[in-house]
């Protein structure tokens, strides 16, 4: 079934169709099937060589996620500034399995009664190169779902539906796109630092909150 069909189910029924099965529409931990994890809370995602950390610009649906200072020290980090990561059985458009992937649910809307967690998302559904990152209704489709790519100490962060990885912009608003090689043979100091600046844009350090340091 389409995601775009999947997601009007879901906004109908409170469910969406995944793999052949009905997945709660009220958070992707809800799916998780007997022996899977419950998602690990108190977890933050620090791009690299920063102090900073991903964090949506409000509590609501749409909000976009962003890179902004953290606010704290480890286990004083806000729930503001907090993800819990939901490593239970995902599923891809065709039904299979997805190995290794996890979904970012923000912390503050997990568990609470009347409210629906968010996850963070791809703006549309977009497999589109430069498509904004945001909140929106968990419901365990591809576009909610990411791998950790390369170096598990720092790696890149990639979107299931689209294949892209997650890159903090100049201005601080995070997007997805390809990934960055390296500077072809004759390329100039410059270019050296150019490309070298995106490839630190596309990784992070996702982890405990305690681990942290820095912030205000």
């Amino acid at each position: 079934m389409p995601i775009s069909i999947a997601r009007r189910l879901a906004t109908v029924l409170g469910t969406t169709v995944v793999a052949g099965g009905v997945l709660s529409g009220f958070a992707a931990a809800a799916s998780a099937a007997p022996g899977d994890p419950p998602p690990s809370r108190d977890r933050v995602i620090q791009p690299f060589r920063t102090a900073d950390l991903l964090v949506p610009t409000s509590g609501r649906s749409g909000a976009r996620v962003v890179s902004q200072p953290r606010i704290g020290k480890a286990q004083d980090t806000p729930e503001s500034q907090v993800w819990a990561f939901d490593n239970s059985r995902k599923f891809d458009q065709n039904g299979a399995v997805i190995r290794g992937g996890v979904s970012f649910i923000f912390q503050p809307t997990l568990g609470r009664s009347g409210v629906r967690p968010l996850c963070m998302d791809v703006a549309g559904d977009s497999a589109q190169a430069g498509a904004s990152v945001e909140l929106r209704l968990c419901d365990g489709t591809p576009s909610q779902v990411f791998t950790f790519v390369g170096d598990l100490q720092v790696p890149n962060v990639q979107n299931v539906r689209s294949g892209l990885n997650l890159e903090v912009q100049p201005d601080g608003t995070v997007v997805q796109r390809g990934f960055v090689g390296r500077a072809p043979a004759g390329a100039s100091a410059q270019e050296r630092a150019k490309l070298q600046a995106r490839r630190d844009a596309q990784t992070f350090l996702p982890r405990p909150k305690s681990l942290g340091v820095g912030g205000a």
